[in-house]
This record gives C-alpha cells, structure tokens and sequence, in this order.
C-alpha cells in the first residue's frame, strides 16, 4: 500500500500495465487472489488488498457496518 495522507475527491482504478510494472517492482511479487488497484492519477497511490467492496450508506459512523462488525461499531 502507497497511499497519500489527503485526495482532493477519491478515483479508484485499475492499473494498465506500466502501473502494474511499477507496484511489482516496488513491492515484489503479490498472492494470485490478490487485486490491484490505483487512487487518483498522480502522485501515484496504490492498493494490493482482496477484492474491493462499497456500499452507499447514510447511517452515522457509529451505526453497525454494512460489511460486518468493525471497531467502533456497535
């Protein structure tokens, strides 16, 4: 993971290939289940995670998640 500690707005894409070359070279190798994912344009920012998941929400941050128990959840 590379990431920036602001985005002015969130893009989320899939790397192309000259992407893919550069989180390789970074990082090495990654698991065959894992995906790859690039945020914004430039600086350039990644994520190597399992598969990405969102749901819109308009419940408080205190509400329980949509994608199952977190910290701070009740």
């Amino acid at each position: 993971m590379l990431l920036q500690p602001y985005y002015d707005g969130l893009i989320v894409r899939f790397p192309d290939p000259q992407d893919v070359k550069l989180i390789l070279d970074l990082i090495g190798n990654i698991p065959p289940e894992s995906h790859m994912y690039v945020l914004g344009s430039r600086p350039f920012s990644f994520i190597v995670s399992g598969l990405m998941q969102w749901h819109e929400d308009d419940k408080s941050s205190s509400d329980p998640s949509w994608f199952g128990h977190m910290l701070g959840t009740a």
